[in-house]
């Protein structure tokens, strides 16, 4: 903080709202697995959660690169994720209903929360939690809003039942595409030209 706050002169840098800037805002890389955890949530109780385990993110923008769902991870360390998510969930009390997406990093052993949004994962959620748990977050979502109770026994309670899915979001442009595999374990076959 002090080597920014003295070498960076970041009121000239940045255009700060009325000029009032007592100081600055920087925030820390928890470096990590980071994961989804994408729910249906009925009076601010989990009925049914996914886990999407991220691959890690293309660097320096940190370019998200696909997931994982079910995760490779333990049962005790998903079963401790949704417990993460229903105590950030508890504290907006009963008043939640609807789709609910968590964000955390897993540093270690220790989950970390980084947000928790009142919508639908981007990109390819919706599909992931379709192929493997036959769940559709947005039909139940609606039955919900039109007052319908739902219960856990109607969802798969283990990733036992559930068939496992996977995306891989490729950059657009092949020259970042060749980049970004090359830094990637890949088949070097994958790196030729199309062409």
């Amino acid at each position: 903080y002090n080597f920014v706050r003295f070498n960076v002169d970041y009121q000239r840098r940045f255009h700060l709202a009325h000029d009032e800037a007592e100081g600055i805002f920087v925030e820390e890389l928890i470096e990590g697995i980071e994961v989804d955890v994408d729910c249906l949530v009925q009076k601010g109780r989990i009925i049914f959660a996914s886990i999407n385990e991220n691959r890690p993110a293309l660097e320096p923008y940190f370019l998200e690169m696909g997931g994982r769902v079910p995760p490779r991870l333990s049962a005790q360390q998903q079963k401790a994720l949704v417990a993460l998510t229903q105590s950030v969930v508890g504290m907006y009390g009963a008043s939640v209903t609807g789709i609910v997406h968590f964000e955390a990093m897993i540093e270690c052993v220790v989950a970390k929360p980084i947000e928790l949004n009142l919508r639908l994962g981007g990109a390819e959620t919706y599909r992931l939690v379709r192929a493997a748990y036959g769940v559709d977050l947005v039909l139940e979502a609606l039955r919900m809003q039109l007052g319908q109770v739902l219960s856990p026994s109607r969802f798969p309670a283990t990733a036992d039942t559930v068939r496992c899915t996977a995306s891989i979001n490729l950059v657009p442009a092949w020259h970042e595409m060749r980049a970004l595999l090359a830094t990637q374990e890949v088949d070097p076959a994958l790196t030729a030209d199309p062409a």
